[in-house]
């Protein structure tokens, strides 16, 4: 911007530094911050505007002495006594000056503040684009590695679950052929089920060696992104945005320059300006946002590879189960079909055979009084009317 001097501010903290885990924070404040370009650019033009309007309408106003108009070349003025006529027309030389200046003054606002900070934004938009792209690319290329070691992980524990299936299936085979030894299709049958506990086991060991792989690479990702990519983008973004606060400062000050050429009509105005710009400070505005999103958390902690525990494992130590004993005929039950019924049946306590015979009774007592109800109904008489007849 012409005619000021610019010192560009740098601050001190960094967001490399202190917001790694921030990037989110970042991606909406610099999206925040172009905002504010626009929509300050969009303020001095409109002030522009109004002081063009105001130019005009001075310049307009100052063109011809009071009275002239269309049907009037000499107005009476110009007929007036030649001092007071001279004083009277010294105003449209001294007016004519005042409106150049609000025309200059909104000329200068509109070519050297508005474009340039048009031109800042259709720069710095496409560089922010490429920065927080990239940023988000190796943000993305994390995710990914962290997401491959949760898939290899289920796909690890899946075949571990199925090595352990096939286990349970080859000592069930087993069991059966100790149990049965004179049946000779179980062995192959056996020898089906250790085929694939081992070729269970193969797959399980392969996946194994896979899911740790991607924890590897995932823990590798992580520490580059968090120790040299990341902070690379970060650092780009400050710079970024330092620009752009140094840019919209310098707007703030380039408006003092040009309202002080002004008429004395906004002087004590501009001091106060001034007053503002002089203050302002870049490691303070820094400061704050950094203080308003670090987030306390602590550096992301290595992922740790976790192996599958079998419930087998230690069963796998011990010594072969002995031989059970064939079976003979006295083993088989020479019992009746009741008594097996009642072994099967649970036996009833004394107290609660006790209480179904009470039930019993009051079952029956409540059908004799029904009965007793219903012939009073229909007869007008009750049992004891009827004994008393008979007798």
């Amino acid at each position: 911007m012409a005619d000021v001097e610019l010192v560009n501010q740098e601050a001190t903290s960094k967001f490399a530094e202190e917001l790694l885990p921030a990037f989110p924070a970042l991606v909406t404040k610099t999206e925040v911050g172009l905002q504010v370009v626009k929509d300050l650019a969009e303020f001095y033009r409109n002030r522009a505007k109004i002081e063009d309007e105001y130019a005009k309408k001075l310049a307009a106003l100052y063109k011809s002495p009071p009275g002239a108009g269309f049907f009037s070349k000499d107005p009476a003025v110009t007929k007036e006594y030649k001092s007071l006529k001279e004083s009277i027309l010294a105003i449209l030389e001294k007016g004519n000056k005042i409106s150049n200046s609000h025309q200059e003054f909104a000329n200068k606002v509109n070519n050297d503040i508005c474009k340039t900070l048009d031109n800042w934004v259709k720069n710095k938009t496409n560089e922010r684009t490429k920065i927080l792209g990239e940023g988000q690319k190796h943000l993305k290329t994390v995710s990914d590695a962290k997401a491959n070691v949760v898939k290899h992980k289920s796909e690890y524990e899946k075949l571990m679950k199925a090595a352990d299936v096939a286990k349970e299936q080859l000592m069930k085979a087993e069991k059966d052929e100790i149990n049965q030894p004179d049946n000779k299709k179980l062995a192959p049958i056996t020898k089906k089920a250790s085929t694939n506990l081992i070729q269970a086991k193969d797959k399980a060991k392969q996946q194994e060696q896979t899911y740790q792989s991607a924890v590897k690479k995932a823990n590798e990702e992580v520490e580059a992104t968090r120790k040299e990519r990341l902070p690379a983008v970060l650092e780009n973004v400050q710079k970024w945005d330092e620009d752009r606060w140094n840019t919209l400062l310098a707007s703030v000050k380039q408006l003092k320059t040009l309202q002080d050429a002004v008429p004395s009509v906004i002087e004590t105005q501009n001091k106060d300006l001034a007053d503002v710009y002089e203050s302002a400070n870049i490691e303070a505005d820094i400061r704050e946002f950094i203080d308003a999103n670090k987030k306390a958390t602590e550096t992301e902690e290595t992922i740790e590879f976790v192996a599958y525990k079998s419930k087998y494992e230690d069963e796998e130590k011990k010594e072969p189960l002995p031989e059970a004993p064939a079976p003979t005929t006295s083993d088989f039950s020479t019992k009746t079909a009741e008594e097996k019924l009642q072994a099967v049946e649970p036996q009833k306590s004394e107290e609660e055979k006790k209480k179904e015979r009470e039930e019993l009774e009051a079952r029956k007592e409540a059908e004799r009084k029904k009965t007793a109800d219903i012939k009073s109904n229909l007869f007008g008489s009750s049992d004891a009317d009827d004994d008393a007849i008979f007798k």
